[in-house]
């Protein structure tokens, strides 16, 4: 607007309007600089304010950011040590587990072993429970046996002896069994035989254990089956022996006794000595 008046008092030539409009114009062109500069000052201050304030931001956003980050990390690291946790307990409790039925299963395998061994005990109880009722009624035979017989009598023929010997439940059991070899012969029956043996002929029983040897327990039962009228063959059999065994044995006891190294002698010896028939 001054410049408009300045150029309008120039063409008029009038000195003293332009010096005044252009005064004016340049106080008011001042201003006019003054106010951009203020503008430009306060959008600098406020550029450098909005970057101060877009940096704090970032910052704080940055830091939230880093903050949220930890917290996610540690709930991470939480729920793993959790799930780790829980993975090793279930694990242990497995074992546990297994253990306790692996103590279980051989608990009840002792056990079993046990009930096994306690049957097989009973059964074994049981069959000695049975022989030594066999024993008991053999024994009992006997006894009625002895009984029947007149204890008092002394002089006894021979025949009598032998018949009475043969007439025995054991007697009759050993005959039977030197035929028929399924019939087994038990060491108690071998007692009794023994035991009876030595009530009919006494003596021979005496002379023949008094021998001093290893087999005399062997060689007294060949002297009782030889009494009984046994052959080498069925000895062998009853005696689980060989042929050449009972032979030879015969004949070590046809030596101790009578000083003769023959086994066929020895029925003949055993006869002249102890008056049998």
């Amino acid at each position: 607007m001054y410049r408009a008046f300045l150029g309008l008092f120039e063409k008029k030539g009038d000195k003293d309007s332009i010096a005044k409009y252009a005064r004016l114009y340049c106080e008011a062109n001042d201003s006019s600089v003054a106010v951009k500069d203020q503008e430009l000052t306060a959008l600098m201050a406020a550029t450098y304010n909005y970057s101060k304030i877009q940096k704090e931001s970032f910052e704080n956003e940055k830091k939230l950011l880093r903050r949220n980050v930890q917290i996610v990390i540690i709930i991470v690291s939480v729920i793993l040590i959790a799930i780790a946790g829980f993975y090793f307990f279930r694990r242990y409790r497995q074992s546990l587990i297994l253990r306790q039925k692996e103590a279980e299963l051989k608990h009840k395998k002792e056990q079993e072993a046990k009930q096994k061994t306690l049957k097989a005990i009973s059964k074994e109880l049981s069959k000695k429970d049975d022989q030594n009722k066999e024993l008991a009624k053999l024994n009992d035979s006997l006894r009625e046996e002895l009984k029947n017989a007149n204890l008092n009598e002394t002089l006894l023929t021979e025949m009598e002896r032998y018949n009475k010997f043969a007439d025995t439940v054991i007697f009759k059991k050993f005959t039977q069994a030197s035929k028929i070899p399924t019939i087994k012969i038990t060491e108690n029956d071998w007692k009794l035989l023994t035991k009876v043996f030595g009530y009919y002929y006494p003596q021979i029983l005496e002379d023949v254990s008094q021998l001093r040897s290893k087999k005399t327990e062997l060689r007294l039962r060949i002297c009782i089956l030889t009494v009984m009228g046994m052959a080498n063959k069925e000895q062998s059999s009853l005696l689980n022996e060989t042929k050449q065994s009972i032979t030879n044995n015969t004949a070590a006891l046809n030596e101790a006794l009578f000083g003769e190294k023959l086994s066929s002698t020895f029925y003949t010896k055993l006869k002249s000595r102890y008056k049998l028939i």
